[in-house]
Parts: C-alpha cells; sequence; structure tokens
C-alpha cells in the first residue's frame, strides 16, 4: 500500500466516514472489498484481529469486563503502537496469559498451523523506532494520528486506499441490501442480550461472596439463570438472528471462505458478483452467529 496514491477529498470524506464505524463493521468493509484476494485469511481478522483492537481499547481504558465495554472505532497513536506489540506477540508466545481470557490461546491450540495459514495475516517484528515511522507514514490513511482498523489492514495486506474506495462505491451510493441489513441488527440485539445476561450474571457472582441471607439468595438465583427470563430473552434473539442470517445467505451466497490460496479459483465468481458486495457480509455474520451459539445456545441435554 502505498498513502501516495492521494484520495481526493471526495474519497477521503468516504474512507474517513468508514473508518468511524466500529471495529467489526470495518472489518466486514475490508473483506468485502477485497473477498478474492483476502476472503482466505477472513477467521484470522475475526478471530486475532478484532478481539485485539477491542482488548487494546479496554486495556487502555481500564474496562475489565466484556459487558460494560462499547465497541470502538479507532485507537490513538500509543493504543496501535501496544496493539501491534500484541500482534506479533501472538505469533510468537500465543499462550501467553495476556491471550487466553480472550479465547486466542485455545484458537491457536485448534489452528496448529496457523502461522502458515494466515502468514500474509501476521504483522512483521519492528523496532519501536521503526513501528513509529510506519504508523506515520503508511498506516495512518486520513493523517489524523489515530489508527482504526480499515487502516490496520490496508496496511498489512498492502491495498491501496484508493482502490478501496474505488471497490466499494456500489456499497457506499445504495448501502446495504433489506436482507443482509435484518440479520446485522438481529446480530446486534444478540449482542445487546449477552451484555444484558452477562451483567446480571457478574453481578450475582459478586453477590454471591457475601455473607448470610444476601449471598445464599445470590446463589440461587445464579444457580437458576440459565433457566430465567434474560436467558430465555438471549435464546429467542439467537433463533432470530439464525433465521434472519441464513436468509441474507439464501439470497445472497453461502457466506463460505475462499480456500487459503484460492484467490485465482474465486476470481470468475467475483466477476459475476452483484454491484454490491456482500461476501465479507455474509462470511461474517454466519461466523459471528456460530461463535454465539457456541457460547450461549441451548446445549442438548
Amino acid at each position: 500500500m502505498s498513502l501516495l496514491e492521494r484520495l481526493d477529498e471526495k474519497s477521503m470524506a468516504v474512507f474517513s466516514e468508514a473508518s468511524k464505524r466500529p471495529f467489526s463493521q470495518q472489518c466486514v468493509f475490508f473483506l468485502n472489498a477485497y473477498w478474492t484476494e483476502f476472503g482466505d485469511q477472513a477467521e484470522y481478522i475475526y478471530s486475532i484481529v478484532d478481539p485485539l483492537f477491542r482488548a487494546t481499547e479496554m486495556n487502555a481504558k481500564g474496562i475489565q469486563y466484556v459487558h460494560l465495554y462499547e465497541e470502538g472505532s479507532d485507537l490513538d497513536f500509543d493504543m496501535a503502537l501496544y496493539f501491534f506489540e500484541q500482534a506479533v506477540k501472538f505469533s510468537l508466545t500465543p499462550d501467553h496469559a495476556f491471550f487466553k481470557p480472550l479465547g486466542l490461546a485455545q484458537w491457536a491450540k485448534e489452528h496448529p498451523n496457523f502461522k502458515d495459514t494466515f502468514a500474509k495475516s501476521i504483522p512483521a517484528e519492528q523496532t519501536a523506532i521503526q513501528r513509529k515511522k510506519e504508523l506515520r507514514e503508511q498506516v495512518d490513511v486520513n493523517f489524523d494520528g489515530r489508527v482504526s482498523p480499515l487502516e490496520y489492514l490496508l496496511y498489512q495486506y498492502h491495498a491501496s486506499p484508493k482502490d478501496l474506495i474505488v471497490r466499494m462505491e456500489s456499497n457506499t451510493v445504495q448501502g446495504e441490501h433489506e436482507e443482509i441489513r435484518k440479520a446485522r441488527l438481529a446480530l446486534e440485539a444478540v449482542n445487546k442480550a449477552i451484555a444484558e445476561y452477562e451483567a446480571e450474571k457478574h453481578r450475582l457472582t459478586e453477590a454471591s461472596e457475601l455473607p448470610g441471607v444476601k449471598g445464599m439468595k445470590a446463589k440461587n438465583e445464579l444457580a437458576q439463570l440459565n433457566s430465567g427470563p434474560l436467558w430465555e430473552k438471549l435464546n429467542v434473539a439467537l433463533i432470530t438472528a439464525e433465521a434472519a442470517v441464513r436468509m441474507a445467505i439464501r439470497k445472497f451466497g453461502n457466506g463460505a471462505p475462499v480456500p487459503a490460496g484460492g484467490a485465482a479459483a474465486a476470481a470468475g465468481a467475483a466477476a459475476a458478483a452483484p454491484a454490491i458486495r456482500t461476501d465479507g457480509a455474509l462470511w461474517w455474520m454466519k461466523r459471528d452467529l456460530e461463535e454465539k451459539q457456541k457460547k450461549y445456545g441451548k446445549k442438548d441435554k
């Protein structure tokens, strides 16, 4: 990628708007544009890049619990340096204590060959001086002293900001397909239900440590939490989201990832794709639904 390919005023406005979307939506924006080239890296972007952006911001703001966190859109300069440090550290020591609560260490165990499969996604090691220079000169597309996932992904995959805007013109002009919008909003409703459930679980867990009647009452309520109204609300939201995601995939594609190294094979399909690019969004919603169902879906007894 070269920042020498200056964006004109109109294109810069489109880029800046996209860079102010939540972290995950920026990842989807990028994957929609470059699905043919980088769809085989979608799993890494979903499971490593997006969570590391969130964890970096939470760490900087002193937020310990996910249910208290509201997804951001970019990182300041120092936070961006920290993000790069953690991204490199993950490739070297994925079992480090920092990554275990995020589920990244477990992901690495489940993907033992990730360094090969996702080689193009792993940032190069650099000195602090080199990294600061790169951030200023090669990463910060709109020169605002902050780094968004969109800027990071363009840098990491050597993609052009100018080409990104050209590719996404139909998306930014026409907007989302209605079915995709409904599926995205349904997944956002799941996120809200999860936050409510986790907040109550945290409250009851802390209260259960109290002595006497209060502690016993909290323990009983905690034991019944997974059969209570919040759990039912969460599972209804999951069922609604599943139906919405299935409808979107049925209409626009199967949301299947491009096989590693399969960019050439996917080129023909990309050429016949609709004007609005949807492959990244479909894959992301399907993957996100699967992850939520694994953590919060009803288990067979």
